[in-house]
């Protein structure tokens, strides 16, 4: 369900193994995402599309990054806030890749990610 066993471990408050991962329910593996990337944006629920966007962005590189961005962009109008987001994310992959270029055979499967998001 893409739970890492560091989110586990912080989640449960106790030591867990990859057997815990692997044993992980749906039911808790969706618990998990609306406790740590689903309820911290919340107040964008009534825009889906962008609240969609958000929350991807939390769980593919943290909340706190997710956070940062809205921040930056302010309090602007919901198409200039969908598209100024989705520009930082297309940033964001760039500066990944530019900074370990190892890091371009993940470059199709990220730009589909993003491919999902454009309107």
């Amino acid at each position: 369900y893409g739970i890492t066993l560091a989110t586990l471990k912080a989640i449960r408050g106790n030591d867990v193994t990859e057997h815990d991962v692997a044993a992980l329910t749906e039911d808790e593996a969706v618990a998990i995402y609306e406790r740590l990337y689903i309820k911290p944006f919340e107040e964008f629920s009534l825009y889906p599309n962008l609240h969609a966007l958000i929350v991807d962005a939390a769980v593919n590189h943290g909340v706190a990054r997710a956070k940062q961005w809205l921040q930056e962009i302010g309090v602007v109008d919901y198409d200039t806030r969908y598209r100024e987001f989705l520009r930082k994310r297309a940033r964001f992959y760039g500066r990944i890749i530019t900074d370990r270029p190892v890091n371009a055979k993940f470059a199709a499967g990220w730009a589909a990610r993003l491919a999902e998001f454009i309107r």
